[in-house]
Parts: structure tokens; C-alpha cells; sequence
């Protein structure tokens, strides 16, 4: 019997620990039901709901960094002002294309005061936003975000039919707060992958309490293993690691949880991923443009080149990245000074490599204004210049002679005028007209005598001096300006001119003319009119004296009309 009781030992304890160990797990089985639905519910949930609002928060403020460039644009003398916010047509289409490449569901722009200067929904323009949290949080440089639910009221008591995270990004400049932009991102779909996910997660979890009572009781070895590693994954997970997989084996339960727990992981890989396909639109947008784009890190070191900078620097991406960004057009000196000043006072146009760039380079800073980096935007308006000086000549250009037309004469006359009488220097003009000019026209035609009027202008640019400004007066009439040119040497153009135009033959005629001269200080007027009459005067002069003559003007000279 002794013997038999000792036998029976081993077997009595291993029934009571096995009872013992079972009862335990069977409470630790059941805590875990009770404590898991817990832990999902406010714990996970709200854990994966600050993943969510973070990241999107974030997105809200590349997003407004980006529409911010636009802002600059948008302002007088492509600066934004120290103290107000600028609405006009280049920042409205800017913020409208980049809503459209972000898929913004709304956007507002808000001044320092709370109130709207710009909105997706224009009925919106001008409402006041006096809530507490704008001026104690955003209006002192803060980021503020908010998720708000299907049906649910926002943070202006706004109702929406879908989930939306709604952003409020401050605009800092200098330390002052300019305003904000509040920035709404749909994130219904995202919402309801949340929710699967954390319903799923809830369920895996559950299952996994439920099925470490088998586990215990079974006292499996590997199972227990499984479930440390289903553990390990999970709280990977929870620290944002969404790549991790559960090997798969088997056809038992914990391969149906291993296969759920991957799909989860999956789930939120793939959320991840969508936001960082946003991220990649706004570098697409970045990479196409046709203007050069150079963005440098919070040290300065260059982080981005897109391929129009390479084009219009004539410069590799690994040039650009080994010289630096103060080198981007060969002048540390005044890039540095561009961003110093903030382009203020600094030229925006420079003639680079045989192009004339339009350069602008800005200092970046986050939402708390901490600067993150430095960009450059760099566009070529080598053809703007190029008609602008093409049409500057058009306007100053009578097209008939291709001297200068009436208007710049009279700017001309104007301000050597006023030098001549500022200096004391000399001054001379020549006033011509073409003898007998109705007479001729009537007789061979004014075919005929636009082709004298072009043979006029044609010898007047080879015969006066480069510094001479030779124009039409209108008609046959004719002026040239001479500055630094007393009487006589006037007078000897005049005269070798009138012989000049009297020996060319023209298709067979010959033309003369009569030139009136008149010369400062000789001939001493207050106004620029008053001077060029003189010289009418000694043109009609010329005139009565016979014709195909060169007349100074004198005192008592008198103009009769011609």
C-alpha cells in the first residue's frame, strides 16, 4: 500500500499543478477576453486614429509649404507682404491646381484677424472664425488637426456627409502670423480601412485570447512560440513597422490568424502607401515643370533638382550638388543676398549663360517656422526679353524710313534739351524738308515718294554719327538731333548731307531739300517746342531764299508757315 501511494504521488501532483495551472490560465484566459476588447477599444483605436491625424496633419502642411509658394507669387513685386496676405488670379489658380493634384476635399485661407480672404466655396469669403483654438493655438505658429466624423460637426460647427481630418496650418513670415490655411482631407475611405482593420485587429486579438486556453491546455511547445512571435509582430506594428509578415504554415487556426493578422498588416501598408503616392504627385508636378526647381535640406545640403534646372544652368545633377546651392548661377555673393534680403531690393532678372533667367530663392520654414530648407525657382524669359525689345523698337520706329518716329523725337528733343541746358553743352538741329514735295508726288506718284522717303531715311542713318538721332518729323519733314554739336559743325552735316541727298539718284530723279539749323546756347529757349520752331523758322527760310539751301536760324527770323 505504501508503495502504491508512492506511486500514486507523481500522478497526484501532476493533476493538482495541471489544475492549478489550468484554473490560472483559465482567468488569465478570461482577463485577456475582457482586457483586449479594452485595449482595442482605447488603446489601438485611438492610437491608430493619432497615426492617422499625424500623418494627414503633415500632408496638410507640405500641402499648404507648396501653395505658399504660390502665395509669393501671388503678392506685389513677387513678395509676400510683412504684413497682410494678397489674394489674386495667379495664387486662386495656383491653390485651385494644387487642390486638384492633392485631391483636397476643401481649402480656406484665413488672414491674421480669422477672416476668410479665400475659399474653395466662395460663398465663404469673408466669414470670421472667432473660435478659441485659432487664436490660443494656430495664431501663435501651431498646426492644428482635428478628425471629424460622417454626420458630425466640425471645428465651425459644419456638418459633412463623409469622414474628413481638418487641418488648420498657420503662415508664419519673420515670426509674425500672416494667417492660416485650413485644409480638409477625405478620408472616408481611409476611415473605414481603419475601422476593418481595428475590427479585424479586435478579432484577431480575441481569437488569440481564446486560443491561448487551448494553448495551455494542449501545452504545446511551438504553439506557444507562435504565439510569442504573433506578439512580437503585433507590437511592431503598433510602432509603425508595416512590413512585417507571419510565416504561414499549416491548416490550423493560428495560420487563419497569421493570414488575418498579414491582410491587416496589409491593409495598413497600403494606407501608408497612399499617402506617400500624394507625396510623390506634388514631385511629379515638381520634376515636369518647365521652370528650373533646386530645394536644399535645413543645413543647406541640395536634396532636389529638377530636370528643367539641369536644362537652363547647363549644369549636371551632380554639379549642382558638389557646387552648392549659392552657386547655382556661378554668384554666392548675391544668392545669398536674395535670401538674406528676401528679395527685397534684389534684381529678379539676369543674363546667365546666353539666357536672361527671371531667379527667385526663398527661405523655407515649417509650421512652427523653423526653417527646413531653401528653394530656388528659376524660369527663362529669354523670349519675353526678346519681344519686349522687338516691340520697344516698334514703337519708337516710323516703318516707312526707319528712322524714329515723332514720339521718340519729341522724348529725345526733350531730354537733350533740358542736358544741354542742365551742362551748359551744345546743342544743334537740323530741320529738313523735300523741296517741291506735293509737286512731285503729283507728278510720278506716292509709290514713287514713299520710295524717296525711304531713300531719305536710308542715307540719313549712314551719314549722321552714331550719337546723333536722326527722326521723321511727319510727312516729308525731317529732324535730326545733334547733341554736343555747336553751330558749326551743324552747319557742315547740314550742308554735306543736302549735297549728298542732291547727287542719289533715285530711279532716275533727283530730290533736293532745304535745312533750317539751330544751335544752343546760341539760340537760348526755356522749352524743347520753342527750340525745334526756330529751327522751322530757318527751314521756311531756306525756303523763301530760293530752296536747296542750309540756313541757320537768327534773331528776328520769323516763321510764315511753308
Amino acid at each position: 500500500m505504501a508503495h502504491n501511494r508512492l506511486h500514486d504521488t507523481p500522478d497526484r501532483f501532476s493533476r493538482f499543478f495541471l489544475t492549478r495551472f489550468l484554473r490560472k490560465s483559465f482567468f488569465l484566459m478570461l482577463f485577456m477576453v475582457l482586457l483586449l476588447p479594452v485595449h482595442a477599444l482605447y488603446v489601438t483605436y485611438p492610437s491608430f486614429r493619432n497615426i492617422l491625424t499625424q500623418f494627414t496633419e503633415k500632408e496638410a502642411v507640405r500641402v499648404a509649404n507648396y501653395m505658399s509658394v504660390f502665395l509669393d507669387k501671388g503678392s506685389s513685386e513677387s513678395k509676400l507682404s510683412p504684413a497682410a496676405l494678397t489674394v489674386n488670379d495667379t495664387l486662386t489658380s495656383g491653390m485651385a491646381g494644387v487642390s486638384e493634384a492633392f485631391h483636397l476635399y476643401k481649402y480656406r485661407l484665413f488672414d491674421a484677424a480669422g477672416r476668410i480672404i479665400h475659399s474653395s466655396a466662395g460663398k465663404e469669403i469673408g466669414k470670421q472664425n472667432d473660435h478659441s483654438y485659432f487664436r490660443d493655438i494656430v495664431a501663435k505658429g501651431q498646426p492644428y488637426s482635428l478628425i471629424v466624423q460622417k454626420d458630425h460637426k466640425t471645428m465651425e460647427n459644419e456638418i459633412f456627409t463623409l469622414d474628413v481630418v481638418e487641418t488648420y496650418v498657420p503662415i508664419m513670415r519673420e515670426g509674425t502670423f500672416l494667417g492660416a490655411f485650413e485644409i480638409y482631407f477625405d478620408i472616408t475611405e481611409q476611415r473605414k480601412r481603419m475601422d476593418w482593420v481595428v475590427t479585424q485587429a479586435s478579432v484577431v486579438l480575441l481569437s488569440l485570447a481564446t486560443l491561448f486556453f487551448l494553448v495551455v491546455v494542449s501545452t504545446r511547445v511551438h504553439v506557444l512560440q507562435r504565439i510569442g512571435e504573433f506578439m512580437k509582430a503585433m507590437k511592431e506594428a503598433a510602432q509603425g513597422d508595416f512590413h512585417r509578415r507571419i510565416a504561414v504554415s499549416g491548416r490550423d487556426e493560428l495560420t487563419d490568424m497569421a493570414n488575418g493578422f498579414n491582410r491587416m498588416s496589409e491593409e495598413l501598408h497600403q494606407l501608408h502607401r497612399g499617402f506617400q503616392n500624394e507625396q510623390n504627385k506634388l514631385t511629379t508636378i515638381i520634376l515636369s515643370a518647365r521652370e528650373g526647381i533646386v530645394v536644399t535640406d535645413a543645413p543647406g545640403n541640395v536634396v532636389m533638382i529638377n530636370p528643367a534646372a539641369e536644362r537652363l544652368l547647363e549644369k549636371t545633377q551632380e554639379v549642382i550638388t558638389q557646387q552648392g546651392f549659392l552657386s547655382l548661377v556661378d554668384d554666392p555673393d548675391y544668392v545669398q543676398s536674395f535670401l538674406t534680403q528676401q528679395g527685397i531690393g534684389m534684381p529678379d532678372s539676369l543674363v546667365y549663360k546666353n539666357r536672361v533667367l527671371h531667379f527667385h530663392a526663398a527661405t523655407i520654414h515649417n509650421g512652427q517656422g523653423q526653417k527646413i530648407g531653401s528653394a530656388a525657382l528659376i524660369r527663362d524669359i529669354t523670349a519675353e526679353k526678346r519681344l519686349e525689345e522687338k516691340l520697344r523698337t516698334l514703337s519708337y520706329t516710323d516703318k516707312l524710313t526707319g528712322l524714329y518716329n515723332r514720339r521718340r523725337m519729341e522724348e529725345l528733343l526733350e531730354q537733350e534739351h533740358s542736358r544741354a541746358k542742365r551742362y551748359a553743352s551744345p546743342l544743334s538741329v537740323l530741320f529738313f524738308d523735300v523741296d517741291h514735295f506735293k509737286k512731285f508726288n503729283d507728278t510720278y506718284g506716292h509709290d514713287m515718294g514713299d520710295k524717296v522717303l525711304e531713300v531719305i531715311g536710308s542715307i540719313a542713318r549712314a551719314h549722321f554719327r552714331a550719337v546723333d538721332y536722326s527722326c521723321r518729323y511727319g510727312g516729308e519733314e525731317f529732324c535730326i538731333i545733334l547733341p554736343n554739336t555747336g553751330s558749326e559743325g551743324a552747319l557742315l552735316l547740314a550742308d554735306r548731307f543736302r549735297q549728298r541727298l542732291q547727287e542719289t539718284d533715285i530711279s532716275g530723279v533727283r530730290v533736293t531739300c532745304s535745312i533750317g539749323v539751330v544751335t544752343y546756347p546760341g539760340a537760348d529757349c526755356a522749352e524743347w517746342e520753342a527750340f525745334l520752331k526756330l529751327a522751322d523758322n530757318a527751314l521756311y527760310e531756306a525756303k523763301r531764299l530760293g530752296r536747296n539751301r542750309v540756313v541757320p536760324w537768327s534773331p528776328g527770323m520769323a516763321g510764315k508757315g511753308k
